[in-house]
């Protein structure tokens, strides 16, 4: 399933078996590295709902994100966490490092708005 806004974002869902019901599901999108030069697979949302938090679901579905990195021949797969989020211990689990060395930046609002009027 495609989102709205994202051509190239896959939707990867979980469904509990006990009723149907949707209890988790991972975005991704594809990335590049241009140091490997070679594909990547960037997680950009992971959700488990609460009541279905220590089941493995969260687990699965990176399981199978990093099946489709590897079936897509990906050099690795990335992720941004805020520093407060809690599941960032998930992540280290599962292998995930935190990258000391790279900064995040964002470019938004105004500013975006004022480097786009210099697109000619």
């Amino acid at each position: 399933m495609a989102l709205r806004g994202a051509s190239s974002t896959r939707l990867q869902q979980r469904r509990d078996r006990r009723g149907g019901e949707a209890v988790g599901l991972a975005i991704h999108r594809p990335s590049y590295s241009t140091f490997d030069g070679r594909p990547g697979l960037y997680v950009e949302d992971l959700f488990v709902a609460e009541g279905a938090r220590g089941l493995g679901i969260g687990r699965m579905l990176m399981a199978r994100l990093a099946g489709i990195a590897r079936e897509r021949g990906c050099s690795r797969m990335s992720l941004s966490v805020l520093h407060w989020n809690p599941a960032r211990d998930f992540y280290r689990r599962l292998g995930f490092v935190q990258l000391e060395d790279w900064l995040t930046y964002h470019l938004a609002g105004d500013a975006l708005d004022r480097l786009a009027l210099e697109d000619s």
